[in-house]
């Protein structure tokens, strides 16, 4: 059997609620989802040529999509009205993983693989006074604007595991423009090819 390492990002709220403990060395099945929010991808950007095919939206009347490369499938969420093509193309992003399905798409893909490496990831996080036009929800906490990731202020840390307690995730101070927290933790994942 030959495998290929895929680096996977669970997020902070994800394990403390579902998903953990997880170590180096379990065998695990996740939901994943592609991003192509470059910045938020916390040094776990792949490159990879995917098969896109359409994936049957749960709610919101979303239209979401499959991507397929080998034996990994990933869905992805439309969000601020995109669609992607239907057909073989090369994209960037990375990978989410995910104990809860539903929301994005009505039955997510599955993929199987064992953890070789965790890594905690710790971002800084900046106010904008106007989200971004990809990110339309409402303002945070205070209404004076919301907290994007700033592009490459992911640090990683090794850890021998991730179990979603004593989480690290800071919430900013009011009166706060920028703040640092945990966001949750990088994961390397083999797959069969």
């Amino acid at each position: 059997m030959t495998t290929r390492v895929l680096q996977v990002l669970v997020e902070e709220w994800e394990l403390g609620c579902c998903g953990g403990p997880v170590h180096p060395g379990d065998r695990v099945e996740w939901s994943l989802t592609f991003s192509d929010r470059v910045e938020d991808a916390a040094g776990a950007l792949l490159t990879e040529t995917w098969l896109i095919t359409d994936l049957p939206s749960a709610s919101l009347g979303w239209s979401a999509s499959l991507l397929t490369s080998g034996s990994v499938q990933a869905a992805w969420a439309a969000d601020g009205g995109r669609t992607l093509p239907i057909g073989t193309h090369q994209m960037t992003g990375y990978l989410v993983a995910s104990w809860h399905g539903g929301g994005v798409v009505a039955d997510p893909p599955v993929v199987g693989g064992v953890v070789e490496r965790i890594r905690v990831v710790e971002q800084r996080y900046e106010l904008v006074h106007t989200p971004p036009a990809d990110r339309p929800w409402a303002p945070g906490p205070w209404a004076r604007g919301v907290f994007v990731p700033v592009p490459a202020s992911a640090e990683l840390t090794a850890v021998e595991v991730a179990d979603g307690r004593d989480s690290g995730h800071a919430l900013p101070a009011p009166g706060d423009t920028s703040y640092r927290t945990r966001s949750g933790w990088l994961v390397d994942l083999a797959v069969e090819r």
